[in-house]
Formats: C-alpha cells, sequence, structure tokens
C-alpha cells in the first residue's frame, strides 16, 4: 500500500467510498452525497492535503480535511 497525494483522477473512486458512507453508515453527518465533480474541486483547493491509499492500483481509502461548522 501506498499513500500519496490525490489528483483529479482519483475522484471518481474517492467518490465511491465517500457515497457508500454517505447512503450505508451513520458515521457522518453529511446526507448529502458528493459528485465527482466537488470532489475534484476540493483535491485542487486542498492541494497536498488530501491524501488517498492506493493498492495495487486502486484507490482504496482516502484523508483529507476540512473546515467544521464554516
Amino acid at each position: 500500500m501506498i499513500i500519496r497525494r490525490a489528483v483529479g483522477a482519483d475522484a471518481p473512486a474517492i467518490a465511491r467510498i465517500t457515497n457508500a458512507i454517505i447512503r450505508e453508515s451513520l458515521i457522518t453527518f453529511t446526507t448529502d452525497e458528493r459528485s465527482t465533480t466537488q470532489i475534484t474541486e476540493d483535491i485542487a483547493a486542498r492541494g497536498t492535503g488530501f491524501l488517498v491509499a492506493e493498492l495495487d492500483g486502486q484507490v482504496v481509502g482516502f484523508a483529507t480535511h476540512a473546515p467544521f461548522r464554516a
């Protein structure tokens, strides 16, 4: 597994991960699913503050930050 900076091409995989969490669990306060466009914009805005975990060429996780109640 490698941890690397996210790029725009990672947005579809990140969307699959985060939207499944939004739909199928109670571990987030977010109720609106994210589009790949929104995630691509977040990656661009956060730069080195948006990371992905990659295993065998597939994005299997991510980490980022966002303002809380901004």
